[in-house]
């Protein structure tokens, strides 16, 4: 077995003839003005999501109107991931349960307000809880905050942003392995507010030579590796002893029979 690859998984790396062939796609989709803008001009970001969409058993296409990029962090819309769980038949479809009241009088939910996703396991018929999600837990963590001009769903959209957040709750307790331990854009969208995290600016356009096809492609991006490497520094570190100063060099000839000392200095990987 290859070592990229495991039983019952699928991906692009898996072997070369899959990594060309989605090379090929990804330079194809690219072009496309149908895809989100992260992906329009960027055969890179297209292969990591034929990837994805490849371990998922999902189109490429529908993966990526439905992902979206925080900081580098691939993110799914939460209908998309309990899509995902309906889908799957390990599990009966996802349901919510409610407790506390929307309403404490003031118009405002009381602490316990909020719902747990739970699933049956169709194998062991056992029932699996997710963690409750409840108001209380929304003001601790500041969910409810807004950003600047950027509302917070959670004063609008209470109850969907509930039922969504529990969902991602259980999936990564329950059924990390059908949604690949994604978390929702509605959690990154949070940790975008937070310091050092920002939503990804649209790729600028990678112009390259459709003409040349995939061989002009595979040429380009070794061109950038090779540019990359350029910048690093593949000396092996000096040992102490080479950085001491050297003895003066002293006029005596060599014998005839003397050694010659072995060179010091860095050996350069090749």
């Amino acid at each position: 077995m290859d070592a990229t690859s495991f039983e019952g998984v699928h991906t692009v790396f898996s072997h070369g003839n899959a990594f060309n062939l989605a090379v090929k796609m990804a330079s194809m989709l690219s072009d496309s003005t149908v895809i989100p803008a992260p992906y329009q001009g960027n055969p890179s970001n297209c292969l990591i999501a034929i990837d994805y969409a490849a371990r998922l058993r999902v189109s490429p296409v529908m993966l990526m109107q439905n992902m979206d990029v925080v900081k580098g962090r691939p993110g799914l819309r939460g209908a998309f991931l309990i899509g995902l769980i309906n889908a799957c038949p390990l599990f009966s479809r996802i349901k919510f349960e409610w407790r506390g009241s929307p309403d404490d009088g003031t118009g405002q939910p009381t602490g316990d307000y909020g719902c747990r996703a739970h699933a049956t396991e169709i194998e062991t018929g056992d029932v699996l809880q997710g963690t409750w999600v409840d108001w209380a837990m929304v003001i601790g963590e500041g969910w409810d905050r807004d950003n600047g001009s950027q509302k917070s769903k959670w004063n609008t959209l209470r109850d969907q942003m509930f039922q969504y957040r529990a969902a991602s709750f259980w999936s990564r307790t329950n059924a990390s392995d059908v949604t690949l331990g994604l978390h929702t854009v509605e959690e990154l969208d949070y940790l975008e507010n937070a310091p050092g995290y920002a939503r990804e600016s649209p790729s600028p356009v990678i112009e390259h030579d459709h003409d040349r096809g995939m061989p002009g492609l595979l040429d380009e991006l070794a061109d950038r590796a090779r540019s990359a490497a350029a910048h690093i520094d593949l000396a092996e570190p000096r040992s102490p002893a080479e950085d001491e100063p050297s003895a003066p060099p002293t006029d005596t000839a060599p014998t005839k029979d003397a050694q010659p000392k072995a060179r010091s200095g860095r050996r350069i990987i090749e």
